[in-house]
């Protein structure tokens, strides 16, 4: 009876430390996400600002890891259709120098710090998805939906 007693303890004490070890992890990830997204915002206002295309202030993003899953920095923008339009390249390459003057790298020096994963308009508005280069998990969504584009 001591045994099976024992044993018990054993199992519960290493399931709390694992529901605690997932816990953390999760913290972390939205520390990460938060951190990430300030800095996307603060790069696509830049770029939007030197292409001159009115936003409302502040931007603020929406981040996809509800949608791919955790890990994966990537922010969803909702933008009014203007008078002024606006491109995909002409965007993406405000974003690289808009990275350069905040010093902002890429955590794989193949990639760009910001890329563009789609950009379309539906219902008057242009919807702009970018990914924030930071870790691995990123990296391999980019890859993925350059595959399937």
């Amino acid at each position: 009876m001591v045994w099976f007693l024992v044993v018990l303890l054993l199992v519960v004490v290493a399931i709390l430390l694992a529901f605690r070890k997932r816990w953390r992890r999760n913290k972390a990830i939205q520390i990460l996400l938060h951190h990430s997204q300030r800095l996307t915002d603060q790069t696509m206002a830049a770029a939007l600002q030197t292409l001159d295309f009115p936003v409302a202030k502040p931007l603020v993003s929406k981040p996809m890891a509800d949608i791919w899953g955790h890990g994966i920095m990537a922010f969803s923008y909702q933008l009014p259709l203007q008078t002024k339009t606006l491109k995909q390249q002409p965007l993406e390459k405000a974003l690289q120098n808009a990275a350069e003057e905040l010093d902002i790298a890429s955590s794989d020096p193949a990639l760009p710090p910001f890329v563009i994963t789609d950009f379309f308009v539906l219902d008057g508005q242009l919807h702009v998805d970018v990914a924030f280069i930071t870790n691995q998990a990123t990296i391999e969504y980019v890859r993925d939906v350059n595959r399937v584009a």
